[in-house]
């Protein structure tokens, strides 16, 4: 009964939240911002997406699976993988998008995988604060469109985009990201048929987002750019300050490709397990990409170049 209940509002978060009324005002009632000053943005553009901190339920505690047992995911689902070490495990978004937050641990390296179905953006961050563990969980509030996430710890503010913290006892502070690959269920699995998979309810099948992904429709502050429509993937990196985003559909047209740009000549490989990496083609230094919507990476990186 629950997860029936959380699935009818996840839907209405997609459809009508934006316009909604709640009687808890999250920021000033939870979080205890009333101002903006406390914020490094306006209150006006936090905008609040459900009743109460934690509606979306984070998984805390992760049981996993052996892929040879998966039923639920399709060929063409969307997962992300994070290998740390020599161990590797698969986060469906399937299941991502009814959490948004698995806060897990691999060795000695404590980690939150976090997704937001409304931006495309899958991210993981090492959960530690100055030397400090933490559990992050969803805030009920977006920027952006895109999620905010929270710490139970400090309750500081986290844009999943950035992973840097614009609210709260630390604002300020950058959470450090970890390597993660997203890529289709099909294309992974036959390149990695071992992998161990996040376990998953049997009502927990269900992609109540796919509306969503095929239309034009931007909620919650996202800002929309010509150039692309507004749900296409772009894989985004920063360089100096300059912000590039690279429509998808141009990096699998090759398996290797080079693109020019006036801060670096990039190298971009795609490789058989669907991971993609960009690098510099002289140095060698590989560069943190971001896989986002389009209108996801223009709104946090406005002058942004793009390669279509």
């Amino acid at each position: 009964m629950r997860y029936l209940l959380l699935i009818v509002l996840m839907a209405s978060i997609v459809v009508k939240a934006q316009d909604r009324k709640f009687e808890t005002d999250l920021l000033t009632d939870f979080f205890q911002i009333t101002k903006d000053s406390q914020s490094d943005y306006p209150l006006k553009d936090i905008m609040q997406g459900c009743s109460a901190v934690d509606c979306i339920p984070s998984i805390d505690s992760p049981v996993f699976m052996s892929a040879s047992d998966v039923k639920f995911i399709n060929d063409n689902d969307l997962i992300m993988a994070v290998t740390i070490g020599q161990e590797t495990r698969i986060y469906p978004t399937v299941t991502l998008q009814r959490h948004e937050i698995v806060n897990d641990q691999i060795g000695t390296i404590p980690f939150a995988v976090t997704y937001c179905p409304l931006c495309g953006t899958g991210v993981v961050f090492n959960r530690k604060i100055n030397d400090t563990v933490v559990t992050f969980g969803v805030s009920g509030v977006l920027h952006g469109s895109d999620l905010v996430m929270y710490d139970r710890k400090n309750k500081n503010l986290w844009q999943q985009i950035t992973g840097k913290s614009f609210a709260g006892p630390d604002r300020g502070y950058q959470l450090e990201s970890l390597p993660v690959v997203m890529t289709d269920w099909k294309t992974w699995l036959k390149q990695h048929p071992d992998s161990m998979v996040l376990a998953n309810s049997k009502n927990e099948v269900s992609d109540h987002y796919s509306k969503y992904r095929s239309s034009d429709k931007v909620m919650f502050g996202g800002v929309t750019d010509p150039r692309l429509s507004p749900k296409k993937v772009v894989y985004g990196i920063t360089i100096e300050k300059q912000a590039i985003a690279i429509d998808f559909v141009l990096i699998k047209s090759k398996k290797q490709q080079q693109l020019k740009t006036a801060v670096a000549d990039l190298m971009i490989d795609y490789k058989e397990d669907g991971s993609i990496v960009i690098s510099n083609k002289d140095s060698k230094e590989i560069y943190e990409s971001h896989r986002s919507y389009w209108f996801a990476w223009f709104t946090f990186n406005p002058n942004t170049l793009l390669f279509k």
